[in-house]
This record gives structure tokens, C-alpha cells and sequence, in this order.
């Protein structure tokens, strides 16, 4: 078959009578010139370009793998270029990322299994201490008590009834002098229990899965889709092409480019999205409360890439108060926008933010007098009359705002600056001026204080560089 199409192709040079044919003009073409062109026509003409000539052989070659270069004529010499590549290097390039790929996700296995295994050695490890620990309360309080001591007076058969509430008294008296040492220690030694116990949280243990997995399965299902849409695209080329026929072709070249590059582009957007997820994961994973009876509920919606904080076990009043780990550069300056709403829409959302010191850092709540306390109610916002710092109005009033307002925190710590204020600050309140002076204090920290009906909602931690 190949021996018969190259009998019938078998054409002679108009011009140079013995050659053979090697190209065909499909280019610029012009009216009275030959499109044929043999090996001796290529070395005479000073103008030849390769671009504008295809390989007869080429042509005859053709098979459902290959591309003939220049053909059809485009107007973009790179495209031309690209289709090669796809014939020439797409194989190679696709064995290479496949082992790639497969190095990837085993590297990924191996490190992942190896940080799970050190963790639960690690909880392991302290769920055994428990017994210990609690038997050396135990101990503890038997040496404090000295209930063998009480047990003795009553046993005592020497002594009458008068003689016993005597010593009885006085041994009482001696444990009432020592009420308050007795209870910071108890206090102290059940704290550390309690510290003992957070480090093994299975619920933020949880949260921390689930956000893994949620990043995981929205970067996939955006790839997914993204291979969905450009198959589906390229079948509308094709229809395009079939109700079309005479259509420039180079049309439906760079229509499918711009599909490859709509496709990287979404392969690219769910990186960008998570980089700036886990930036804010990152922000809100540092906060954590001492307080042993509650924490913070925190996790992440999906719908609009933000963090959502709400406490949980606490059914009336006020949940701890919870810091961050980072600690503001006094040469820089923060933006932190949050939104907050009520869980009911009877029940009183209240807030209290601001900055606390490194010495405020471990209480239930912190009084340098840097924060503001919030109220919302009834699709209004007001802010208490109990003075925490910020409450100097410079600019509106927040009371005539909606609570359903996005709100700001402003913070740069060189220039004196502590504002609340709504997005387009329009409405503003800063730190009094007798409070300016405590921003001098050592590594100050975001903190935050919600009641039972509030859900806070982190927008965004802009740092800008001084």
C-alpha cells in the first residue's frame, strides 16, 4: 500500500526535470508561482521558509499519533510548535510525572504515618501517666490531711468527751489557718492535671482531620471538574468543526489553548484558596484557653474560605478567654476583620476583644485595659459602658451601624493605634489616651472572649510590614 501511494505521488520538478518532489507551498501562496518545490528548488530560493512548506512524505506518513508540522497554516509559529511537542515529548513527560506523582503520594504515606505513629505514642504514653498522676493526688492529700491524725483523737480511749472536742478544736483551727495554702495547692496540682488532660484533645484532634481532609477533597473535586469542563469543551470544538467545516482552523487551535491554559489556571486556583486557608488555620489553631471547663469550637466554612469560633459546654455566661501564640511586632501594624452574629435570635451575642500582656497571658480574663466589650441585639450594635480601653469616638458612632456589619480591629503598636471600626471606617472608636502608654507592654496578644450566643467569624489577619 505505502509502495503504491508513493508511485502515485511519484512527481517530477517542473524546473529541474530529474528530481523528485520533497514539498508542497501551503503559505503565502502566490498566483503564478509552483507549489511544488524539489531538493534543488529549496537551495536556489534565498526566501525559503520551512514554516510555509510541508513534507509530502509527511502527509503519507500521517497516522492517528502524528503531527505534520505547519500544517494546517496558523498565524502563531508556537502553536505549530506545541501540537509537535505533543507527538514528541507527551509520553515521556506523562512517564515522568506518573513517577513523579507515585513518589509524591508514597513520600507523602511514609511521612504521614510516621508523625501519626510518633503522636500516638506519644497520647499513649500520657494516658498511662493518668493512674500515676492521680494516685500521687491521692498521696498528696493523704499527708495534707492527716486524716490518720483525726482518726486517732476519736479512737483515743484515754480521753473523755471534753478533752476530745478540745484537741478536735485545735487541730481543726490548725487546718483552718492553712485553708488558703491547702487550697492554692490543690488548685495548682489539679490545673496541672487538667493541662495534662488538654494535651490529649481528641476533639481538636478531630477538627484538625476533618480540615485535612476537607482540603484534600476540594482540591481534587476542583481538579476533577476542571478535566470534566475541558472534555466537555473540546467537544464543542468538534462540533463547531463539523457544522463548520471552512472555518479558520486556527480559530479552533487557539480556542483549545486558552481551554489548556482555563485548565491549569483551575488546577492553580484550589492552591491559592488553601495557601490562604491554612494561613488563617495557622492564626486561629494558636488560640487555646487554660480554663478547664470549656473551649473553643473552631472550624472552617467552606462556602466563603473562613474560620468560625464558638464555644461549646458552655450553656450559660461567659466562655475563658482564649489568646493567641503570636505575638504582634511592635514595627508592624495588623488588620483583623471578624463579623460576629447570635447563635439565637432572642439571646444576646456578646464579645470582648482586644490585647493582653504576657502577664495577663494565664488568667480568665486580662485587665490591661485594651480591649472593648461589644453587644449584639436586636440587628444593632452598642458597646458597653463598663470602660476596657477602647472607647474614645473619633469618627461616627458603631451604635448606628447594623450588626450585621463587618467589623476591624486595627493595631499598630509604634503609632499608638488601637482602633474598632467598621470596614469602610466610617464609624470609629479608639484606645482613651490614658491607656496609650500600657501599649508598651511586652509581647502583647490578640485575645478573645465570647458568651454562649456568639459565633465569631475571622474575615481576615492582614500584616502589613512596617
Amino acid at each position: 500500500m505505502e509502495l503504491l501511494m508513493q508511485n502515485q505521488v511519484n512527481l517530477k520538478c517542473q524546473k529541474h526535470n530529474k528530481n523528485e518532489i520533497i514539498y508542497i507551498q501551503v503559505n503565502e501562496l502566490e498566483e503564478n508561482k509552483c507549489i511544488f518545490y524539489c531538493e534543488a528548488c529549496v537551495s536556489i530560493d534565498y526566501y525559503f521558509k520551512p514554516s510555509n512548506y510541508v513534507r509530502i512524505k509527511q502527509v503519507l506518513d500521517f497516522n492517528d499519533q502524528s503531527i505534520v508540522f505547519s500544517w494546517p497554516p496558523l498565524n502563531d509559529n508556537n502553536l505549530q510548535q506545541q501540537l509537535i511537542q505533543l507527538s514528541t515529548k507527551e509520553q515521556v513527560y506523562q512517564n515522568i510525572l506518573s513517577k513523579d506523582v507515585v513518589t509524591f503520594f508514597e513520600e507523602l504515606k511514609m511521612q504521614l504515618l510516621h508523625k501519626i505513629n510518633v503522636c500516638q505514642t506519644k497520647a499513649i504514653n500520657l494516658v498511662q501517666e493518668f493512674p500515676n498522676i492521680e494516685k500521687h493526688i491521692i498521696q498528696e492529700y493523704q499527708k495534707i490531711s492527716k486524716i490518720n491524725t483525726f482518726k486517732d483523737l476519736f479512737l483515743d480511749q484515754k480521753t473523755n468527751l471534753q478533752q476530745k472536742e478540745a484537741l478536735c478544736k485545735s487541730f481543726i483551727n490548725e487546718f483552718i489557718r492553712q485553708k488558703d495554702k491547702n487550697t492554692q495547692f490543690f488548685q495548682q496540682i489539679f490545673n496541672e492535671q487538667d493541662k495534662l488532660k488538654q494535651a490529649i484533645n481528641l476533639d481538636a484532634l478531630d477538627q484538625i482531620r476533618k480540615q485535612m481532609l476537607q482540603i484534600i477533597d476540594q482540591y481534587f473535586d476542583s481538579n476533577a471538574f476542571s478535566l470534566q469542563q475541558f472534555s466537555n469543551n473540546l467537544r464543542s470544538l468538534k462540533q463547531i468543526q463539523k457544522n463548520e467545516p471552512q472555518q479558520n482552523q486556527n480559530h479552533e487551535i487557539q480556542i483549545i489553548n486558552q481551554q489548556i491554559s482555563y485548565y491549569n489556571q483551575q488546577i492553580n486556583q484550589p492552591i491559592k484558596i488553601q495557601e490562604d486557608l491554612l494561613s488563617k488555620i495557622q492564626f486561629i489553631q494558636s488560640i487555646y484557653c487554660e480554663d478547664k471547663y470549656d473551649r473553643l469550637k473552631i472550624a472552617v466554612n467552606q462556602d466563603n474560605n473562613q474560620i468560625e469560633l464558638a464555644t461549646q459546654n458552655v450553656k450559660i455566661g461567659w466562655s475563658g478567654c482564649y489568646y493567641t501564640n503570636l505575638i504582634f511586632d511592635r514595627n508592624q501594624d495588623y488588620i483583623i476583620r471578624f463579623r460576629v452574629r447570635q447563635k439565637y435570635n432572642y439571646k444576646k451575642a456578646e464579645m470582648q476583644l482586644g490585647l493582653a500582656s504576657n502577664a495577663q497571658y494565664d488568667k480568665f480574663f486580662p485587665y490591661d485595659n485594651l480591649s472593648c466589650l461589644m453587644q449584639f441585639f436586636e440587628n444593632k450594635i452598642s458597646i458597653s459602658d463598663i470602660n476596657q480601653g477602647i472607647a474614645k469616638v473619633i469618627k461616627g458612632d458603631l451604635k448606628n451601624i447594623s450588626s450585621n456589619e463587618d467589623l476591624q480591629l486595627k493595631v499598630s503598636i509604634n503609632q499608638g493605634i488601637l482602633e474598632l471600626s467598621d470596614i469602610n471606617q466610617n464609624n470609629v472608636i479608639g484606645l482613651l489616651d490614658k491607656y496609650k502608654q500600657k501599649l508598651s507592654l511586652q509581647n502583647l496578644r490578640f485575645f478573645v472572649q465570647l458568651n454562649c450566643y456568639s459565633i465569631l467569624s475571622i474575615l481576615q489577619f492582614i500584616n502589613i510590614q512596617g
